[in-house]
């Protein structure tokens, strides 16, 4: 196996076509015709090999979120969502109120019971 394979495999797991597909704006068939006959253009064999290399560790959870901005936003807004999700993990979740806007996501008080959690639920009667 090659080395743009492994890349292609830590970022988007042992089934990795759909993905490339997806993200280098390639058909179905193209990816599987790269992967089945183990060779693919040198631009997108050097381009995944700064995607793994940048954070091997995290080469993952990288592949996935450039699949589902994709698939879901298309190329045009992936910057401006790649820059509002370092905005929203760049500090505490508290700072910035994003929690406190989503009611349903504040957990119930420890101390108090089953009175505090309705409370805490349906707020005050």
């Amino acid at each position: 196996m090659s080395a743009w394979r492994d890349h292609a495999e830590a970022l988007w797991g042992r089934m990795p076509a759909r993905s490339m597909s997806i993200v280098l704006g390639v058909s179905d068939r193209t990816a599987e015709r790269w992967l089945s006959r183990d060779d693919c253009p040198g631009r997108v064999q050097d381009w995944l090999a700064r995607a793994v290399s940048i954070s091997p560790a995290d080469a993952r959870a990288y592949g996935m979120m450039l699949r589902a901005a994709y698939e879901f936003a298309g190329p045009g807004r992936v910057m401006r969502i790649a820059t509002r999700v370092m905005e929203d993990t760049s500090m505490p979740a508290s700072k910035h109120g994003l929690w406190e806007s989503v009611p349903t996501m504040n957990p119930p008080p420890r101390s108090g019971g089953k009175a505090a959690a309705r409370e805490a639920r349906h707020g005050r009667d």
